[in-house]
């Protein structure tokens, strides 16, 4: 969401508002003899605490907290405010207790910056992220494969933990990628370990039960359960590499993902080899597998199909890898333990059609199958289609064009969306409600640092009308409208634009907000922004403003812009110029030889 106030929040998922009342009402409404104003101001208070807690339990937001409370240890309390190493520093002393072992202190701060050094200099490797094929992809399917607890699975399957760890004998134990050993369960099982087969064990009791219980209220019991112990399992990898952690050790932390980066590369030579399909990105656990299958009964069959072949493959492959790290490194075979495998490669979902910007990057339409037949819906991961920064039109315009490409298949039908778009903010027939940005003022606008449009405008309105002037709570919407200043200089309201008849800058709302965002979706299926502002290299450069003039005399051999109050001259106009130079004046054409020929605005 744009706005994260308990208005826009309960307006989202619970359809309801606060009563309206602003905030610099309050004082007066409590200081106030009339009992209709007290009653008022107690309506808004009750109002404000239902939102609060309807939220609460239309989300469901507290039941994770209680789950995590009773897999932890830890008071509720501080299963909502604290981190993740408090809840597993808690379940570790509670377990190595058991055992007889003792944990170090927390670090003190000399101790966290000479582990940060340590990290620093040493380096430790995060999982495999591999190189996507980038753009549009469709005509087929796309299977998601990922590993089940990929880091949990490794840490089991290796015995991985401080209590196992080898610092001689290294060829008697599990050797890890990056060098790291550690003694096999024969010897000693690893409380982590140990630990770990507990919290999965019964993560996935909890949600076999969840799935097949009817009672509502019982059913969110198992959810909040299962939810606690994935959350906990899931943590042990961030823990033994976070630098605060009672148990850090560099070489343990290293060692598992050096493990998940060799599984992912191997997996995915795997599927390649014997099943013919391109891997067109993977990221840390997880593959993406582009297929020929249209038909998605037939893509979710071949997405188990690999999935149950491919985790009926891995004992062998980690065996293979076990092999070739010895032999590389001169470790004698005959003392090779061979692990017990618990890693498993699951099918997760199909994409009917799917775009890759860049790593990390992607949106797709999701293909599921419920009692009424394929449902889709679109999945957008790290593509924000949202941000506070941007205004409204941005947001739809991004969403639009992906919707286009993704389900329609036609990008040519996106840039013409696009394309009117431009046109429209050109002429004026944008709603400002659309173009407007809106931020709150959180001190005096005095004490901000630089020069922030909703700043600048707070500062406008004070002098404009000092009794109503926005104060600290407060949130302003701004446009820009056209002008010479600076862009903070130029926001203003709705109310005054509209009062005044202001017109809005267009190049800054084309050039900053409506491109870069579709910028990046087009850039990877080869459009570039010159055809989505409708011009190409064989078009006039006057076709990018609406707004100039079409001078039948106009001479075309132009070389460059230069201002007519300076002289100073630009290779080529763009849209953040407007219409005059930082100097005041007007930008005009050139040939370069005589003097100007046309003005770029009107």
């Amino acid at each position: 969401m744009k706005r994260y106030t308990l208005n826009a929040v309960a307006n989202e998922i619970l359809k309801e508002s606060k009563v309206d009342v602003d905030h610099k009402e309050i004082k007066i409404l409590w200081e106030s003899r009339r009992p209709e104003d007290l009653k008022r101001l107690i309506s808004y208070a009750r109002q404000d605490s239902k939102l609060a807690l309807d939220l609460l339990l239309k989300t469901n937001a507290l039941e994770k907290y209680i789950g995590l409370s009773k897999v932890s240890g830890v008071v509720l309390q501080d299963a909502i405010e604290g981190g993740e190493a408090t809840r597993i520093d808690t379940l570790l002393l509670s377990e190595f207790g058991k055992k007889g072992i003792l944990l170090p202190n927390r670090p003190d701060a000399r101790e966290v910056d000479k582990r940060k050094k340590e990290k620093e200099e040493r380096g430790l490797k995060g999982g495999l992220v591999m190189e996507p094929t980038a753009g549009l992809h469709t005509g087929g399917s796309i299977l998601v494969l990922d590993f089940k607890s990929l880091y949990p699975s490794i840490i089991q399957t290796y015995n991985i933990c401080p209590t196992t760890l080898l610092s001689e004998n290294k060829d008697r134990g599990h050797v890890a990628p990056s060098g790291a050993a550690f003694a096999t369960k024969d010897v000693r099982l690893g409380v982590i370990p140990e630990i770990l087969e507990r919290l999965i064990k019964q993560r996935s009791h909890f949600k076999k039960l969840a799935n097949t219980e009817t009672n509502p209220e019982i059913k969110r019991t198992h959810n909040a359960k299962q939810m606690g112990f994935k959350i906990m399992a899931n943590a042990f990898y961030g823990y033994l590499g976070y630098e605060r952690a009672r148990i850090y050790i560099i070489d343990i932390a290293g060692a598992v993902t050096s493990y998940g980066r060799v599984l992912i590369g191997a997996m995915r030579s795997h599927i390649e080899s014997n099943f013919g399909y391109k891997i067109i990105y993977g990221d840390t656990d997880s593959l993406m597998i582009k297929t020929d299958i249209p038909d998605m009964e037939l893509a979710h069959a071949k997405g188990k199909e690999i999935s149950e072949t491919a985790t009926k493959a891995i004992p062998g492959i980690i065996r293979h890898l076990e092999e070739q790290y010895r032999r590389e490194n001169s470790v004698p075979l005959e003392t090779m333990p061979v692990p017990k495998c618990v890693l498993q490669l699951d099918f997760e979902k199909v994409f009917k059609s799917m775009f890759i910007e860049t790593k990390k990057r992607y949106a797709g339409i999701v293909v599921e199958k419920t009692e009424t037949g394929w449902k889709d819906k679109l999945d957008v991961r790290g593509i924000e289609v949202v941000r506070r920064d941007w205004c409204d039109l941005a947001s739809e315009t991004m969403k639009n064009v992906l919707d286009i490409i993704l389900k329609e298949n036609d990008p040519k039908k996106a840039v013409n969306f696009v394309k009117e778009r431009v046109k429209e903010l050109e002429a004026g027939k944008t709603p400002l409600a659309k173009l407007a940005v809106t931020k709150s003022i959180s001190q005096q606008p005095e004490n901000y640092k630089g020069r922030l449009p909703h700043i600048s405008l707070a500062k406008k309105m004070r002098k404009r009308d000092p009794a109503n002037a926005p104060a600290i709570g407060d949130r302003i919407s701004y446009v820009i409208v056209r002008g010479t200043g600076l862009i903070s200089e130029r926001a203003e309201s709705i109310d005054f634009i509209e009062r005044n008849k202001l017109p809005i800058d267009s190049s800054y709302y084309i050039e900053n907000q409506l491109l870069p965002p579709v910028e990046r979706i087009f850039e990877p299926m080869g459009v570039m922004k010159e055809e989505l502002l409708g011009i190409g290299r064989q078009h006039k450069i006057t076709e990018l403003f609406s707004t100039a003039k079409r001078h039948k005399d106009f001479v075309e051999g132009f070389v460059s812009v230069v201002c007519d109050g300076c002289g100073k001259s630009l290779p080529r106009p763009t849209l953040r110029m407007g219409p005059r130079c930082d100097c005041g004046g007007e930008l005009v054409f050139s040939d370069g030889i005589n003097t100007a020929k046309q003005a770029v605005f009107n």
